[in-house]
C-alpha cells in the first residue's frame, strides 16, 4: 500500500552543525517520519560546505541546497522556496517537531479553506529540559484578540506580538507573490510578512490544535544567541 502524501514540501534551514544540532535535527526528521500523511519532499538549506547527514523517511524525496550567500533564517527559507514544486510548503526549524496529526489535519483544512494562504500551528513551547513553558499562536481563538475567530489579522499582531511561523504551511505561489521574507527585517520578519494589506495580502488561519513542539531558550534557536 502506497504512502498517503500531502501536496507540501518541508523546508529545513540549517545554519551550523554540532552534536546538539544533530540531536535536535534527528528528532525533527523522526517527527516527519511519524506522520500519517507525509510531505512530498524535504529541502535542507545549508551554508556552502556544511556537511549535514540526513536520511529522509521512506518515500519522501530529499533535496540538499547549498547557500553561498546570506545564511540568516529568512534568506535560507527564500532560497529553499525557489526549489519547491508543490502547491504548499512548511518551514520547520531544526529544534522543532511536528505532532503526528499535523499534515493529516492541514490537508483537511486546505480543502475546507481554499481562501487561506497560511496555516499556523498552535505551538507548544518547552524548555531544553522538556518542561512546558507556554503556548504560542493561540490568541486568535480569543475574542479579545481577533474579530474573526481563528484568523490572524493586523490587530491581533499588534496586540499580541508573539507569533511563530515554524511548522506553518504556506501556499507557495502566494509566498512568491508577496516577495517572500524580508531578510533585512531580521527578528521581526514574521510581522513584515504577515502584516500586509488585507485586500491583497496573505490570509492566515490558526488551526485550533497543538501541532508543533518548539524548544526555546538555547543557543541556535531563532532569536537566541
Amino acid at each position: 500500500m502506497s504512502e498517503i502524501k500531502t501536496n507540501t514540501t518541508v523546508i529545513l534551514p540549517i545554519h551550523k552543525m554540532d552534536e546538539t544540532v544533530a540531536s535536535y535535527l534527528d528528532k525533527a526528521i523522526k517527527s516527519i517520519e511519524q506522520q500519517k500523511v507525509k510531505p512530498e519532499e524535504i529541502i535542507v538549506v545549508t551554508p556552502t560546505g556544511l556537511k549535514v547527514d540526513i536520511v529522509a523517511p521512506e518515500g519522501v524525496k530529499l533535496t540538499m541546497v547549498e547557500n553561498g550567500g546570506e545564511t540568516d533564517f529568512c534568506s535560507q527559507v527564500n532560497l529553499g522556496v525557489q526549489s519547491v514544486t508543490t502547491d504548499y510548503f512548511s518551514i520547520l526549524e531544526f529544534d522543532d517537531e511536528y505532532a503526528k496529526i499535523w499534515f493529516d489535519n492541514t490537508t483537511k483544512y486546505i480543502k475546507a479553506y481554499d481562501e487561506v494562504d497560511v496555516f499556523l500551528p498552535i505551538v507548544l513551547d518547552v524548555s531544553v529540559e522538556g518542561k512546558f513553558l507556554h503556548f504560542t499562536n493561540e490568541p486568535v481563538w480569543a475574542k479579545e484578540f481577533s474579530d474573526k475567530l481563528g484568523f490572524l489579522d493586523n490587530d491581533a499582531l499588534l496586540n499580541f506580538p508573539n507569533f511563530q511561523l515554524s511548522g506553518a504551511v504556506i501556499r507557495t505561489e502566494a509566498f512568491k507573490t508577496v516577495g517572500g521574507f524580508k531578510p533585512s527585517i531580521k527578528l521581526h520578519f514574521i510581522y513584515e510578512f504577515l502584516r500586509l494589506d488585507p485586500g491583497d495580502g496573505l490570509n492566515a488561519f490558526d488551526e485550533p490544535d497543538y501541532l508543533v513542539a518548539a524548544i526555546l531558550n538555547h543557543t541556535g534557536h531563532l532569536g537566541v544567541s
